[in-house]
């Protein structure tokens, strides 16, 4: 089976009727966007790291992985479902 290049998974949602908004952040920081790309990837360190976060792992694959978190808004007191797919081109 062939790997869905970025452009591929869009198109095959637009088709879906998906719609898209994207945008763009720039961060100053002494990290590289590797680094980013590690912590997203890095699913055992929420729980230690992110206090406000709890989740389960959905799915650990060579290439895919997902998870469903719970953000707590500590000021609304209110939990925000965050669905989150990692796919490794």
């Amino acid at each position: 089976m062939s790997k869905k290049s970025f452009e591929d998974l869009i198109n095959s949602l637009k088709k879906e009727n998906y719609n898209f908004n994207f945008s763009y952040a720039e961060t100053i920081g002494n990290h590289l966007p590797e680094d980013s790309d590690w912590n997203y990837k890095d699913v055992p360190h929420t729980k230690f790291v992110h206090s406000d976060l709890s989740g389960i792992q959905t799915c650990t694959l060579d290439d895919i992985s997902s998870s469903i978190n719970l953000q707590k808004l500590p000021f609304f007191r209110l939990s925000i479902p965050l669905v989150t797919i990692i796919y490794e081109q």
